[in-house]
C-alpha cells in the first residue's frame, strides 16, 4: 500500500529530523520522525530515518523490521534497500543482506554507496569474487570515494592479492590522506607483505591522525614482534590489555610472547587479572581454556573452567571445556555429567553438538572403556560435520579397538602415507633461511611439539627465494603423490584427492626440535592432507637406529587415551624427504638425543 503524499509541514519535519541525524542527535531525530509516523504510519522516508536511528543506537532487530516496512512501502527506493542490506549485514544475515544490496544497485546502477556496501557485505560473507566486482565498480564510478578504495583493499587482501590491496589502500590515501582506517589497513597489508618497518610507520601515522582502540595497539605490537623487538611488543600488549581487558587478540599474543620467550611458565598468564575486571567476558574465558586444553594443561584448565561456570552459570561451551579437562586428568566420574549436560544445552547448535559428541567419543574410548559407544559418538559427530578430521581420527581408533576392518580401510598406511623427495632444493640453504625465522625460546603452549620452537605466520607466503622454489617443488611432489591415490567416493581422504589437480595450502610452518624434543600424537583439523619435510637432521636420526629415534610414527593415538595401540607405520626422516598423509591420521615422533636440532617444514593442504 502506497502512503499518501507528504504535506509541506511533513516535508519540513523530515528535513529537521534528517538534520538531527547528521548532527548525531539521535533522540531528537527519533522524536521528530514519530511526529510524521503518527499521521502516516507507512511513510517510507520517515521509516527510513527511524530505521537509521535504530541502527545507530544498536537496536538492529527493530531497525530491520522498520526498514523492511519502508522497503515494502517504497519498493523502488535504492537508498532504503541499501540501508536494509547494511542492517542485515550487521546481523550476520549475509544472504538476505546481499539480496537487498543487489536490489539497490539494480534500481540505480550508478549508486556508489550501494556498490560499496555490496562489496563490504560480500567480503564479510566470504564471496570475494562478488566483493571485488562490486568494489571495482564503485571505484570506477567514483575514483575519489575513499571508503570504496578501503573496502576494495580489504577484499583484495582477503583474497590473498596483497600487492593489489596495497595499491588500493594507497589510492584511497591519495584521495583522503587523513583516513585513519586506510593507514591502519595499509599497515596490516604491509605486515602480511613482510614489510614490518613500513607497517609500523603506517600504524604510527594512523595513531598520529587520532586512531585509538585496542586493534591498532595490538597490530602495532605484532609489527614489533616481526622486527624482533619483543620487549617493546610485550610492553605494548600489556598496555592494550590493561586498557581493554576483554581484547582477545592482545591476550593471546601477550601470553604467547611471555611463554615462548621463556618469561612465564603460565601459558595464559595475562588472563587472570583481566577476568577479575571483566568476569562476564565469556569469550575471554573460552580463549584461555582453549589454549590450556589444546596444550594438554588439563589441571589448569579444570580449575579455570570451574571458576568460569561459577561466575557465568550453566553454559554449553564451559560445561564442555570443564568435562574435557577433567577427562584429560582421568577424573571420569566428574567428566561425564559435564559432557552430558553440555550436549543437552547444545540443542539446535550443530557445530557445538559435533564437538561434544567428539568429547564423549574420547571419554568412552579412554582406556578402551567402551569403544562401541565411542564409535557411536564419533559417528554422530561425522553426521553433523562430515569432513571433521578429529571425528574420523576417533572413529578410526574406535574401529581399531573393536577389530573392525574399516580401520584398515580408513588408515591404509602403506598407500596413504606417501613418501616423495625434493631433489632440486638445496637443503643447506633452506635450513639457513629457516633458522633465521626461529626467534622464540620455547614451543607454543597450544601445539603438539615439546622441546622446540615453531615459526610464526604462514611460511609459504614469505619472500625468501629458496622458499618460493621449495613451494614449487612441493606442489609437483603433491601432484606425483596424489596421482597414486585410488578413487573411493566414500573415503574421507581419497574422495578429496583422487584425480584432483587443484588444491591450496591452509597453513605452513617450520619446527625445530632440540635434543629430547618430540611431537605428541596429534592430527591436523584444518587440513585434508598434512606433511613433514625433513630439512636438517642429527646423525642419530639419519642413521639406521633400532630405537627409531626422531622417526615419525603413524596410527598411535594420544598417550592420554591410555590405549597402548602401537603405530601402524614408522618412517625414517632423511634430508629432502617429504612425507604426505591424511590429516586425520594420528602422528607423532619418537624423542631423540643429539647436539644438533631436527629441522622440518610442515603444511596442510585442502
Amino acid at each position: 500500500m502506497m502512503s499518501a503524499p507528504l504535506t509541506q509541514n511533513q516535508i519540513d519535519t523530515l528535513q529537521t529530523a534528517h538534520g538531527h541525524l547528521q548532527q548525531g542527535a539521535l533522540d531528537r531525530c527519533e522524536h521528530t520522525v514519530h511526529q510524521v509516523l503518527v499521521l502516516s504510519a507507512n511513510q517510507p522516508d520517515a521509516l527510513h530515518l527511524l530505521g537509521l536511528v535504530q541502527k545507530a543506537k544498536g537496536r538492529l532487530s527493530e531497525a530491520r523490521t522498520t526498514l523492511e516496512k519502508a522497503a515494502h512501502s517504497a519498493k523502488r527506493n535504492p537508498h532504503i534497500h541499501n540501508s536494509l542490506g547494511n542492517v542485515l549485514g550487521d546481523m550476520g544475515e549475509h544472504a538476505l543482506a546481499l539480496k537487498s544490496l543487489h536490489r539497490a544497485v539494480e534500481l540505480d546502477p550508478h549508486y556508489v554507496e550501494g556498490w560499496t556496501n555490496l562489496g563490504i557485505v560480500a567480503t564479510d560473507a566470504g564471496n570475494l569474487t562478488l566483493a571485488k566486482k562490486a568494489l571495482a565498480t564503485a571505484t570506477r564510478l567514483n575514483p575519489n570515494h575513499a571508503t570504496a578504495w578501503d573496502a576494495y583493499g580489504n577484499a583484495l587482501k582477503a583474497n590473498g592479492e596483497i600487492e593489489s590491496a596495497l595499491k588500493a589502500y594507497q589510492q584511497g590515501i591519495a584521495v583522503k590522506p587523513d583516513s585513519t582506517s586506510l593507514h591502519h589497513n595499509l599497515g596490516v597489508a604491509l605486515r602480511i607483505d613482510e614489510q614490518p618497518i613500513a607497517a609500523l610507520a603506517a600504524y604510527d601515522k594512523a595513531i598520529a591522525l587520532g586512531l585509538t582502540g585496542p586493534e591498532i595497539g595490538s597490530h602495532r605490537a605484532h609489527a614489533l614482534v616481526d622486527l624482533g623487538r619483543h620487549t617493546e611488543a610485550i610492553e605494548l600488549y600489556r598496555y592494550v590489555v590493561d586498557a581493554h581487558p576483554a581484547h582477545l587478540d592482545a591476550h593471546l599474543s601477550l601470553s604467547a610472547q611471555l611463554w615462548e620467550q621463556g618469561l612465564s611458565d603460565d601459558p595464559v598468564s595475562s588472563y587472570a587479572p583481566a577476568l577479575k575486571r571483566v568476569p562476564m567476558a565469556k569469550q575471554l574465558w573460552l580463549q584461555a581454556l582453549n589454549t590450556l586444553i589444546r596444550g594438554a594443561h588439563y589441571e589448569a584448565a579444570a580449575t579455570l573452567a570451574a571458576e568460569a561456570l561459577a561466575t557465568l552459570g550453566d553454559d554449553t561451551q564451559l560445561c564442555y571445556a570443564h568435562g574435557e579437562a577433567l577427562n584429560g586428568l582421568g577424573e571420569r566420574e566428574k567428566a561425564l555429567p559435564l559432557l552430558t549436560r553440555a550436549l543437552a544445552l547444545a540443542s539446535g547448535d550443530m557445530s557445538a553438538q559435533a564437538s561434544i559428541h567428539l568429547g564423549l567419543a574420547r571419554y568412552h574410548m579412554k582406556a578402551a572403556s567402551d569403544p562401541e559407544l565411542a564409535a557411536d559418538h564419533a559417528g554422530r559427530a561425522l553426521a553433523l560435520a562430515p569432513d571433521n578430521q578429529a571425528a574420523w581420527a576417533n572413529l578410526g581408533t574406535a574401529w581399531r579397538l573393536l577389530g573392525d576392518a574399516r580401520a584398515d580401510w580408513l588408515y591404509d598406511p602403506e598407500a596413504l602415507v606417501m613418501i616423495e623427495s625434493l631433489p632440486n632444493i638445496n637443503m643447506a640453504e633452506l635450513a639457513a633461511t629457516l633458522t633465521t625465522l626461529h626467534d622464540t625460546q620455547r614451543n607454543p603452549a597450544d601445539q603438539s611439539l615439546r622441546g622446540g620452537t615453531q615459526t610464526r605466520g604462514n611460511l609459504f607466503t614469505k619472500k625468501q627465494p629458496v622458499l618460493h622454489r621449495a613451494v614449487a617443488d612441493i606442489r609437483a611432489a603433491i601432484a606425483r603423490a596424489v596421482a597414486t591415490v585410488a578413487a573411493d567416493a566414500k573415503h574421507p581422504f581419497r574422495r578429496h584427492f583422487c584425480g584432483r589437480t587443484a588444491w591450496d595450502f591452509t597453513g605452513s610452518w617450520s619446527v625445530r626440535l632440540a635434543s629430547d624434543g618430540f611431537h605428541v600424537s596429534h592430527i591436523h583439523p584444518a587440513g585434508r592432507m598434512s606433511s613433514a619435510l625433513y630439512v636438517a637432521l642429527p646423525t642419530v636420526i639419519a642413521a639406521a637406529d633400532k630405537n627409531h629415534a626422531g622417526w615419525i610414527q603413524f596410527g598411535a593415538p594420544p598417550v592420554e587415551l591410555g590405549l597402548n595401540l602401537k603405530p601402524y607405520r614408522l618412517v625414517q626422516p632423511q634430508p629432502g624427504r617429504l612425507v604426505l598423509f591424511p590429516s586425520y591420521m594420528w602422528h607423532g615422533t619418537v624423542p631423540f638425543e643429539a647436539d644438533t636440532p631436527r629441522l622440518t617444514v610442515a603444511f596442510d593442504v585442502a
